[in-house]
């Protein structure tokens, strides 16, 4: 496996980063850091999941860096691998970028942070008082998708939030509408 990863003239990294993640084998983990780098999008995306897979703690600088990869969707693949990883340095660069944020597409930012429930809810508490609509429209997204009973009053108050309107134009209250169907929706089939 490790052969084939290395092997540039099949081209065969996608599968093999696939391969290596399903299988756990942590050994192909330095070969994979090093394919983060590499210029095929849907490789680094492969290689972003398999490391996250793994769950290698020296992956989360590197990992942290695709997240202002050129692509979204490798984006998205380092912030779940990141919180597939879950430690408090996966969990600060995750913070870091949804605070840096420069797009409406980072959803997957607050998902990823989501998955870090419920140690993550007093932060999230106090994050649902930013001053910065777009972050409190994320945070409204990320209480619904933590899944959390608490959950309900932020999101009620959120509701509340008449002038919350982001800078592409959606509504902070709408998110937070959003939000509460998604706790329902889970409280609805764990009562299941």
């Amino acid at each position: 496996m490790l052969a084939a990863l290395a092997d540039r003239e099949y081209g065969c990294q996608y599968w093999t980063a696939r391969a290596c993640g399903r299988l756990g084998l942590r050994e192909a983990a330095p070969m994979l850091i090093d394919l983060l780098g590499d210029p095929d999008g849907l490789t680094r995306e492969a290689v972003c999941h398999a490391l996250g897979q793994l769950g290698v703690p020296t992956a989360v600088g590197p990992l942290a860096l695709r997240l202002e990869d050129s692509e979204d969707f490798v984006r998205a693949a380092a912030a779940s691998a990141l919180a597939d990883v879950g430690d408090d340095e996966s969990l600060t660069h995750l913070w870091v970028a949804l605070e840096a944020q420069r797009s409406s597409r980072v959803g997957y930012l607050a998902a990823a942070i989501a998955r870090f429930s419920p140690r993550v809810f007093d932060r999230l508490v106090r994050a649902s008082q930013h001053p910065d609509p777009d972050m409190r429209y994320w945070i409204a997204r990320a209480f619904g998708s933590a899944g959390e009973r608490r959950s309900a009053d932020v999101l009620t108050a959120l509701i509340a939030d008449d002038t919350g309107i982001t800078t592409w134009g959606a509504r902070v209250a709408t998110a937070a509408k959003d939000g509460l169907k998604t706790l329902r929706r889970a409280e609805e089939r764990r009562a299941h």
